[in-house]
């Protein structure tokens, strides 16, 4: 039922289909754009519940996720000085792990990401 036969059947047949074609597809790029957010979220609250209960976590590693935990949080490993006289000594790092850099961004307010607060689109006249 074309309108006063504006269009002929061909080409509306063609244009249809294309149409139908180009609805799929940015159906399926919906589909796994929701399925990457998902997947953002899950890694978020995994590192969030991992940063927050770091001790507890080591506690229920296995040794082979205590090391990879550790090669993590120290890059370049655990370094123990002795105190000299009167001093008493202990572990150092001689790389800040990126969990701590960000964690201490974060506590300084110094951090790169976006802004929390909300923004104004500037429309042109």
């Amino acid at each position: 039922m074309l309108l006063e036969d504006a269009i002929d059947r061909d080409t509306y047949t063609t244009k249809r289909d294309e149409l139908r074609q180009d609805l799929a597809l940015a159906e399926a790029n919906l589909e796994q754009a929701r399925h990457e957010q998902l997947d953002v979220e899950a890694i978020t609250a995994f590192a969030e519940d991992v940063l927050t209960d770091v001790a507890g976590l080591w506690e229920r590693a296995s040794l082979k996720h205590k090391q990879r935990l550790q090669s993590v949080l120290f890059p370049e490993g655990l370094v123990f000085e002795r105190g000299g006289k009167g001093q008493s000594g202990g572990f150092r790092t001689p790389v800040t792990g990126l969990a701590f850099k960000t964690f201490a961004a974060f506590s300084e307010g110094k951090s790169t990401l976006a802004s929390p607060t909300r923004f104004e689109l500037v429309l042109p006249p």
